[in-house]
Protein backbone atom coordinates (compact mmCIF):
# COMPACT_ATOMS: atom_id res chain seq x y z
CA UNK A 1 0.00 0.00 0.00
CA UNK A 2 3.49 2.34 0.20
CA UNK A 3 3.31 5.71 -1.52
CA UNK A 4 1.99 7.25 -4.56
CA UNK A 5 2.26 10.18 -6.93
CA UNK A 6 -0.72 11.96 -7.95
CA UNK A 7 -1.96 14.82 -9.43
CA UNK A 8 -4.27 17.07 -7.76
CA UNK A 9 -5.57 20.25 -9.45
CA UNK A 10 -2.03 22.32 -9.58
CA UNK A 11 -0.19 20.36 -6.96
CA UNK A 12 1.74 17.22 -7.90
CA UNK A 13 1.84 16.12 -4.25
CA UNK A 14 4.77 13.11 -3.30
CA UNK A 15 2.50 10.85 -1.10
CA UNK A 16 4.58 8.92 2.06
CA UNK A 17 2.68 6.42 3.66
CA UNK A 18 3.02 4.72 7.31
CA UNK A 19 1.02 1.89 8.53
CA UNK A 20 1.13 0.24 11.83
CA UNK A 21 -0.72 -0.71 14.68
CA UNK A 22 -1.19 -0.70 18.74
CA UNK A 23 -2.02 -4.20 20.23
CA UNK A 24 -3.12 -4.17 24.15
CA UNK A 25 -2.23 -6.88 26.13
CA UNK A 26 -2.76 -6.79 30.04
CA UNK A 27 -1.16 -4.17 30.96
CA UNK A 28 1.59 -3.74 27.80
CA UNK A 29 0.72 -1.78 24.99
CA UNK A 30 2.17 -3.23 21.99
CA UNK A 31 3.17 -1.07 19.18
CA UNK A 32 4.03 -1.47 15.31
CA UNK A 33 4.69 1.01 12.66
CA UNK A 34 5.46 0.09 9.03
CA UNK A 35 7.16 3.17 7.40
CA UNK A 36 7.97 3.20 3.79
CA UNK A 37 9.54 6.56 1.64
CA UNK A 38 9.00 7.03 -1.86
CA UNK A 39 10.40 10.43 -2.42
CA UNK A 40 14.15 10.50 -1.27
CA UNK A 41 13.79 13.93 0.48
CA UNK A 42 11.22 11.78 3.28
CA UNK A 43 13.03 9.10 3.37
CA UNK A 44 14.59 10.11 6.16
CA UNK A 45 11.82 11.58 7.31
CA UNK A 46 9.88 8.31 8.45
CA UNK A 47 12.12 7.15 11.03
CA UNK A 48 11.08 10.16 13.20
CA UNK A 49 7.36 10.29 12.63
CA UNK A 50 8.10 6.41 13.59
CA UNK A 51 9.97 7.54 16.71
CA UNK A 52 7.21 9.98 17.72
CA UNK A 53 4.67 7.53 17.71
CA UNK A 54 6.22 5.23 20.01
CA UNK A 55 6.99 7.91 22.49
CA UNK A 56 3.84 8.42 23.20
CA UNK A 57 3.49 5.16 24.70
CA UNK A 58 6.36 4.84 27.52
CA UNK A 59 9.03 2.20 26.94
CA UNK A 60 7.83 0.20 30.12
CA UNK A 61 4.37 -0.16 29.05
CA UNK A 62 5.66 -1.37 25.08
CA UNK A 63 6.25 -4.00 22.99
CA UNK A 64 7.94 -2.82 19.48
CA UNK A 65 7.36 -5.31 17.31
CA UNK A 66 7.64 -5.14 13.18
CA UNK A 67 4.54 -5.02 10.70
CA UNK A 68 5.81 -7.21 8.19
CA UNK A 69 2.80 -8.68 7.22
CA UNK A 70 -0.09 -6.09 7.69
CA UNK A 71 0.31 -4.50 4.17
CA UNK A 72 0.12 -8.08 2.92
CA UNK A 73 -2.97 -8.75 4.80
CA UNK A 74 -4.58 -5.72 3.77
CA UNK A 75 -4.30 -6.22 0.36
CA UNK A 76 -6.00 -9.62 1.06
CA UNK A 77 -9.26 -8.12 1.98
CA UNK A 78 -9.11 -4.83 -0.32
CA UNK A 79 -8.63 -6.46 -3.89
CA UNK A 80 -9.76 -3.89 -6.23
CA UNK A 81 -9.08 -0.93 -4.34
CA UNK A 82 -6.57 1.80 -5.65
CA UNK A 83 -5.33 2.79 -1.97
CA UNK A 84 -4.77 6.87 -2.93
CA UNK A 85 -3.74 8.93 -0.52
CA UNK A 86 -7.29 10.72 -0.81
CA UNK A 87 -8.91 7.10 -0.02
CA UNK A 88 -6.77 6.63 2.53
CA UNK A 89 -7.18 10.25 4.13
CA UNK A 90 -10.92 10.40 3.58
CA UNK A 91 -12.63 7.41 2.72
CA UNK A 92 -10.68 4.23 4.83
CA UNK A 93 -12.70 2.28 6.78
CA UNK A 94 -12.15 -1.17 8.56
CA UNK A 95 -13.93 -4.16 6.50
CA UNK A 96 -15.52 -6.83 8.84
CA UNK A 97 -12.78 -9.53 7.78
CA UNK A 98 -9.85 -7.04 8.19
CA UNK A 99 -11.01 -6.17 11.74
CA UNK A 100 -11.31 -9.76 11.93
CA UNK A 101 -8.22 -10.51 12.08
CA UNK A 102 -6.87 -7.52 13.97
CA UNK A 103 -9.08 -9.14 16.86
CA UNK A 104 -7.30 -11.97 16.34
CA UNK A 105 -3.50 -10.06 16.64
CA UNK A 106 -5.49 -8.03 19.31
CA UNK A 107 -4.83 -5.23 18.08
CA UNK A 108 -6.46 -2.31 19.56
CA UNK A 109 -5.75 0.34 17.39
CA UNK A 110 -4.57 0.75 13.37
CA UNK A 111 -2.90 3.95 12.31
CA UNK A 112 -2.22 5.13 8.76
CA UNK A 113 -0.35 8.17 8.24
CA UNK A 114 0.49 10.39 5.75
CA UNK A 115 2.61 13.13 4.22
CA UNK A 116 2.75 15.49 0.96
CA UNK A 117 4.68 17.70 -0.31
CA UNK A 118 3.23 21.29 -1.40
CA UNK A 119 5.01 22.84 -4.21
CA UNK A 120 2.93 26.14 -3.94
CA UNK A 121 3.31 27.19 -1.83
CA UNK A 122 6.23 25.29 -0.21
CA UNK A 123 5.19 23.34 1.99
CA UNK A 124 5.32 19.75 4.09
CA UNK A 125 1.62 18.36 4.79
CA UNK A 126 0.63 15.63 7.10
CA UNK A 127 -2.18 13.73 8.54
CA UNK A 128 -2.60 10.85 10.47
CA UNK A 129 -5.78 8.43 11.33
CA UNK A 130 -6.21 6.48 14.52
CA UNK A 131 -9.15 4.11 13.95
CA UNK A 132 -10.27 1.47 17.36
CA UNK A 133 -10.85 -1.86 16.17
CA UNK A 134 -13.29 -2.58 18.72
CA UNK A 135 -15.66 0.33 17.64
CA UNK A 136 -16.47 2.31 15.01
CA UNK A 137 -15.07 6.08 14.11
CA UNK A 138 -11.45 7.17 13.85
CA UNK A 139 -9.38 10.12 14.78
CA UNK A 140 -8.21 12.25 12.17
CA UNK A 141 -5.30 15.41 12.29
CA UNK A 142 -3.99 17.19 9.67
CA UNK A 143 -0.70 19.42 9.76
CA UNK A 144 0.67 21.93 7.57
CA UNK A 145 4.21 23.66 8.40
CA UNK A 146 6.41 25.31 6.56
CA UNK A 147 9.61 23.88 8.44
CA UNK A 148 10.09 20.13 9.22
CA UNK A 149 11.09 21.08 12.69
CA UNK A 150 7.45 22.97 12.84
CA UNK A 151 5.66 19.63 11.51
CA UNK A 152 7.60 17.58 14.40
CA UNK A 153 6.76 20.12 17.01
CA UNK A 154 3.27 20.25 16.07
CA UNK A 155 2.65 16.13 15.11
CA UNK A 156 4.16 15.67 19.00
CA UNK A 157 1.87 18.19 20.50
CA UNK A 158 -0.97 15.90 18.56
CA UNK A 159 0.28 12.68 19.41
CA UNK A 160 0.38 13.74 23.03
CA UNK A 161 -3.67 14.67 23.30
CA UNK A 162 -4.65 11.56 20.71
CA UNK A 163 -6.88 8.45 21.68
CA UNK A 164 -3.87 6.61 22.02
CA UNK A 165 -2.23 8.91 25.37
CA UNK A 166 -5.62 9.00 26.80
CA UNK A 167 -5.41 4.73 26.48
CA UNK A 168 -2.24 4.83 28.07
CA UNK A 169 -3.11 7.09 30.73
CA UNK A 170 -6.11 4.90 31.68
CA UNK A 171 -3.68 2.26 31.38
CA UNK A 172 -1.80 3.82 34.36
CA UNK A 173 -4.85 4.46 35.99
CA UNK A 174 -6.05 1.23 35.77
CA UNK A 175 -9.92 3.17 35.57
CA UNK A 176 -12.17 3.87 32.41
CA UNK A 177 -14.21 7.45 32.01
CA UNK A 178 -17.57 7.85 33.25
CA UNK A 179 -19.62 7.31 30.30
CA UNK A 180 -22.16 9.80 31.91
CA UNK A 181 -19.21 12.78 32.81
CA UNK A 182 -18.13 15.04 30.14
CA UNK A 183 -14.53 16.82 30.16
CA UNK A 184 -15.82 19.52 32.42
CA UNK A 185 -17.68 16.85 34.41
CA UNK A 186 -20.72 18.20 33.16
CA UNK A 187 -23.51 15.83 32.80
CA UNK A 188 -23.84 14.70 28.87
CA UNK A 189 -27.01 15.55 27.37
CA UNK A 190 -28.16 11.55 26.02
CA UNK A 191 -27.11 11.21 22.36
CA UNK A 192 -23.43 12.67 23.30
CA UNK A 193 -20.50 11.21 23.79
CA UNK A 194 -16.77 11.94 25.36
CA UNK A 195 -14.31 11.41 23.01
CA UNK A 196 -10.94 10.08 23.62
CA UNK A 197 -9.64 13.41 22.24
CA UNK A 198 -9.41 15.61 25.83
CA UNK A 199 -12.00 18.37 25.05
CA UNK A 200 -13.92 16.80 22.68
CA UNK A 201 -17.31 14.94 22.17
CA UNK A 202 -18.93 13.01 18.89
CA UNK A 203 -22.88 13.53 18.32
CA UNK A 204 -24.46 10.65 17.65
CA UNK A 205 -27.22 12.06 14.93
CA UNK A 206 -24.52 13.26 12.67
CA UNK A 207 -21.46 12.11 14.44
CA UNK A 208 -20.35 15.88 14.29
CA UNK A 209 -17.14 16.66 16.56
CA UNK A 210 -18.25 18.96 19.58
CA UNK A 211 -15.93 21.22 22.09
CA UNK A 212 -17.87 22.55 24.70
CA UNK A 213 -18.22 26.44 25.92
CA UNK A 214 -18.81 26.39 29.96
CA UNK A 215 -21.84 28.80 31.09
CA UNK A 216 -20.85 32.40 32.38
CA UNK A 217 -21.34 35.84 31.32
CA UNK A 218 -20.60 37.06 27.96
CA UNK A 219 -21.26 40.69 26.33
CA UNK A 220 -23.36 41.73 29.75
CA UNK A 221 -25.31 38.06 29.17
CA UNK A 222 -25.90 35.31 31.17
CA UNK A 223 -25.15 32.68 28.45
CA UNK A 224 -26.03 28.70 29.89
CA UNK A 225 -23.49 25.84 29.02
CA UNK A 226 -23.69 24.51 25.42
CA UNK A 227 -21.67 22.52 22.87
CA UNK A 228 -20.74 23.70 19.19
CA UNK A 229 -19.39 22.12 16.53
CA UNK A 230 -15.49 22.06 15.88
CA UNK A 231 -15.77 21.92 12.19
CA UNK A 232 -18.17 23.32 9.81
CA UNK A 233 -21.26 20.92 8.66
CA UNK A 234 -19.62 18.97 5.39
CA UNK A 235 -21.35 17.92 2.41
CA UNK A 236 -21.16 14.18 3.73
CA UNK A 237 -23.19 15.82 6.69
CA UNK A 238 -25.57 17.60 4.58
CA UNK A 239 -26.13 14.45 2.27
CA UNK A 240 -27.34 12.31 5.20
CA UNK A 241 -30.17 15.00 5.70
CA UNK A 242 -31.17 15.57 2.42
CA UNK A 243 -31.34 11.91 1.90
CA UNK A 244 -33.60 11.36 4.88
CA UNK A 245 -35.75 14.25 3.29
CA UNK A 246 -36.29 12.93 -0.56
CA UNK A 247 -40.00 14.30 -0.18
CA UNK A 248 -38.85 17.42 0.37
CA UNK A 249 -38.88 20.43 -1.82
CA UNK A 250 -34.52 20.93 -1.47
CA UNK A 251 -34.42 23.38 -3.53
CA UNK A 252 -35.64 25.48 -0.80
CA UNK A 253 -32.06 24.98 1.09
CA UNK A 254 -29.70 24.42 -1.24
CA UNK A 255 -29.11 25.38 -4.79
CA UNK A 256 -27.49 22.28 -6.19
CA UNK A 257 -27.70 24.25 -9.68
CA UNK A 258 -25.01 26.64 -8.36
CA UNK A 259 -21.60 25.97 -10.10
CA UNK A 260 -20.02 26.18 -6.52
CA UNK A 261 -22.23 23.15 -5.39
CA UNK A 262 -20.28 20.52 -4.43
CA UNK A 263 -23.40 18.39 -3.87
CA UNK A 264 -24.92 16.39 -6.73
CA UNK A 265 -28.25 13.97 -7.14
CA UNK A 266 -26.77 10.46 -8.52
CA UNK A 267 -29.27 7.23 -8.63
CA UNK A 268 -31.57 8.91 -6.32
CA UNK A 269 -29.81 9.81 -3.67
CA UNK A 270 -27.71 12.55 -2.70
CA UNK A 271 -23.91 12.40 -2.93
CA UNK A 272 -20.74 14.84 -2.49
CA UNK A 273 -19.09 15.42 -5.48
CA UNK A 274 -15.76 12.51 -5.48
CA UNK A 275 -13.28 14.05 -3.13
CA UNK A 276 -15.40 16.69 -1.75
CA UNK A 277 -16.86 15.05 0.78
CA UNK A 278 -15.26 16.94 4.11
CA UNK A 279 -15.47 20.13 2.46
CA UNK A 280 -17.59 22.56 4.31
CA UNK A 281 -21.22 22.72 2.22
CA UNK A 282 -22.22 25.71 0.81
CA UNK A 283 -24.98 27.59 -1.34
CA UNK A 284 -26.81 26.56 1.36
CA UNK A 285 -29.72 28.84 2.83
CA UNK A 286 -30.46 29.85 6.26
CA UNK A 287 -33.88 28.07 5.68
CA UNK A 288 -31.56 24.87 4.88
CA UNK A 289 -29.37 25.43 7.78
CA UNK A 290 -32.02 25.54 10.30
CA UNK A 291 -33.67 22.49 8.96
CA UNK A 292 -30.19 20.64 8.84
CA UNK A 293 -30.22 21.72 12.73
CA UNK A 294 -33.61 20.05 13.64
CA UNK A 295 -32.77 16.90 11.83
CA UNK A 296 -29.86 16.60 13.94
CA UNK A 297 -31.57 17.34 16.92
CA UNK A 298 -29.52 21.18 17.32
CA UNK A 299 -29.42 24.17 16.67
CA UNK A 300 -27.71 27.17 14.88
CA UNK A 301 -26.29 29.64 16.94
CA UNK A 302 -27.42 32.64 18.30
CA UNK A 303 -25.18 35.72 17.64
CA UNK A 304 -23.46 35.85 21.12
CA UNK A 305 -23.03 31.64 21.65
CA UNK A 306 -20.74 31.83 18.31
CA UNK A 307 -19.22 34.77 19.39
CA UNK A 308 -18.16 33.42 22.69
CA UNK A 309 -16.92 30.52 20.87
CA UNK A 310 -14.70 33.34 18.99
CA UNK A 311 -13.25 35.42 22.02
CA UNK A 312 -13.70 32.87 24.60
CA UNK A 313 -15.29 33.68 28.09
CA UNK A 314 -13.95 34.97 30.81
CA UNK A 315 -12.44 31.68 31.59
CA UNK A 316 -11.29 29.00 28.39
CA UNK A 317 -10.00 25.40 28.64
CA UNK A 318 -6.50 24.16 29.09
CA UNK A 319 -5.45 20.82 28.52
CA UNK A 320 -2.41 19.27 30.42
CA UNK A 321 -1.48 15.54 30.73
CA UNK A 322 -4.80 14.64 29.48
CA UNK A 323 -7.19 16.85 32.47
CA UNK A 324 -9.23 19.34 30.98
CA UNK A 325 -9.69 22.77 33.49
CA UNK A 326 -10.72 26.46 33.54
CA UNK A 327 -8.07 29.19 33.43
CA UNK A 328 -8.50 32.91 33.31
CA UNK A 329 -9.52 34.13 29.05
CA UNK A 330 -6.12 36.43 29.14
CA UNK A 331 -7.68 37.95 25.24
CA UNK A 332 -11.29 38.32 25.54
CA UNK A 333 -11.30 40.57 23.09
CA UNK A 334 -8.92 38.99 20.65
CA UNK A 335 -9.02 39.91 17.00
CA UNK A 336 -8.70 36.16 15.81
CA UNK A 337 -9.89 33.26 17.10
CA UNK A 338 -6.10 32.05 17.72
CA UNK A 339 -5.18 36.06 19.01
CA UNK A 340 -3.74 38.79 17.55
CA UNK A 341 -1.40 37.06 15.31
CA UNK A 342 -2.43 38.18 11.53
CA UNK A 343 -3.41 34.60 10.08
CA UNK A 344 -0.50 34.73 7.72
CA UNK A 345 2.30 34.81 10.06
CA UNK A 346 5.32 32.07 10.41
CA UNK A 347 2.53 29.97 8.82
CA UNK A 348 -1.29 30.28 7.39
CA UNK A 349 -3.99 29.84 10.21
CA UNK A 350 -7.10 30.59 7.99
CA UNK A 351 -8.52 30.10 4.66
CA UNK A 352 -9.07 33.62 3.46
CA UNK A 353 -8.09 35.72 0.47
CA UNK A 354 -4.49 37.17 0.81
CA UNK A 355 -2.86 39.03 -1.96
CA UNK A 356 -2.47 35.62 -3.74
CA UNK A 357 -5.89 34.02 -3.38
CA UNK A 358 -4.06 30.47 -3.39
CA UNK A 359 -0.98 31.41 -0.88
CA UNK A 360 -2.97 29.85 1.82
CA UNK A 361 -2.74 26.49 -0.10
CA UNK A 362 -6.46 26.84 -1.60
CA UNK A 363 -7.64 28.89 -4.24
CA UNK A 364 -10.97 28.88 -2.78
CA UNK A 365 -12.66 26.64 -0.26
CA UNK A 366 -10.76 24.20 2.22
CA UNK A 367 -11.67 20.84 4.12
CA UNK A 368 -13.17 21.34 7.34
CA UNK A 369 -9.80 19.82 8.67
CA UNK A 370 -7.34 21.78 6.86
CA UNK A 371 -6.40 24.27 9.33
CA UNK A 372 -7.01 22.16 12.55
CA UNK A 373 -5.21 23.02 15.30
CA UNK A 374 -3.49 26.01 13.41
CA UNK A 375 -6.66 28.39 13.94
CA UNK A 376 -8.59 27.21 16.35
CA UNK A 377 -10.27 29.45 19.10
CA UNK A 378 -9.98 28.79 23.02
CA UNK A 379 -12.67 26.23 22.77
CA UNK A 380 -10.89 24.60 20.14
CA UNK A 381 -13.80 25.49 17.38
CA UNK A 382 -11.36 25.01 14.01
CA UNK A 383 -12.35 27.94 11.02
CA UNK A 384 -14.08 30.01 12.91
CA UNK A 385 -12.37 32.38 10.39
CA UNK A 386 -12.07 32.31 6.46
CA UNK A 387 -13.14 29.26 4.76
CA UNK A 388 -17.01 29.80 5.04
CA UNK A 389 -19.06 32.75 6.50
CA UNK A 390 -21.29 30.90 8.97
CA UNK A 391 -25.42 31.49 10.00
CA UNK A 392 -26.42 32.07 12.95
CA UNK A 393 -29.67 32.37 14.33
CA UNK A 394 -30.40 36.25 15.09
CA UNK A 395 -32.95 38.31 12.66
CA UNK A 396 -32.79 41.66 12.35
CA UNK A 397 -34.71 43.40 9.30
CA UNK A 398 -35.95 40.12 7.32
CA UNK A 399 -32.16 39.70 7.71
CA UNK A 400 -29.85 37.02 9.17
CA UNK A 401 -26.52 37.93 10.34
CA UNK A 402 -23.03 35.42 9.04
CA UNK A 403 -20.19 36.02 10.73
CA UNK A 404 -16.17 34.90 10.38
CA UNK A 405 -15.31 35.59 6.89
CA UNK A 406 -14.53 33.20 4.45
CA UNK A 407 -12.33 32.12 1.55
CA UNK A 408 -12.94 34.85 -0.54
CA UNK A 409 -12.36 37.92 2.54
CA UNK A 410 -9.67 40.05 3.11
CA UNK A 411 -7.56 40.46 6.33
CA UNK A 412 -10.74 43.27 7.28
CA UNK A 413 -13.74 41.48 6.20
CA UNK A 414 -12.71 38.89 8.33
CA UNK A 415 -13.49 40.80 11.98
CA UNK A 416 -17.19 42.11 10.36
CA UNK A 417 -20.34 40.24 9.84
CA UNK A 418 -22.48 40.58 7.06
CA UNK A 419 -26.51 40.49 6.41
CA UNK A 420 -28.21 38.06 4.39
CA UNK A 421 -31.70 36.98 3.72
CA UNK A 422 -32.70 33.47 4.67
CA UNK A 423 -33.74 31.96 1.72
CA UNK A 424 -30.26 33.36 -0.01
CA UNK A 425 -27.49 30.97 -0.82
CA UNK A 426 -23.69 31.78 -1.59
CA UNK A 427 -20.63 30.18 -2.25
CA UNK A 428 -19.05 30.75 1.00
CA UNK A 429 -21.45 30.41 2.94
CA UNK A 430 -21.81 27.42 5.68
CA UNK A 431 -22.83 26.73 8.72
CA UNK A 432 -22.10 24.99 12.46
CA UNK A 433 -24.44 23.92 14.63
CA UNK A 434 -24.71 24.22 18.80
CA UNK A 435 -26.45 21.91 21.20
CA UNK A 436 -27.86 23.73 24.34
CA UNK A 437 -27.62 22.02 27.76
CA UNK A 438 -31.04 23.74 29.27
Amino acid sequence: MGYFAFVNMKKILMIMMLIGFVCAKDDKITFSVYCKAYNKNLGSKAKYIDKMIRQVVPQEMTNYIPAKNTLSVMRKFYKGVKPTASYLYKSFKIRPNFRKWLKSKGVDYLIICGMNISRKPKSLILFYRILPVNSEGDETKFVRSRTWKGMQKRVAQLLQKSMLAKHVEELKSGKSDNENKGWFNEELPSGLAKSKVPGQYVWQQDLSTMVYVPGGSFEQQEIPGYYIDKYEVNNEQFCKFLNSNKDADVTQWIDMESTHSLIQSKDGSYVPKEGCELYPVVEVSWLGAEEYCKWAGKALPSKNQWLKSFHGGEQIPDIKNGQVSLVDNPLQQRTFPWGEEAPDLFVYRCNYHPQKADADGYGWLAPTIAFDGLGDSPYFCSNLSGNVWEWTADEEAEQRFCYGGSWNSGLETLKKPIEVSSEETKSDIGFRSVLTTE
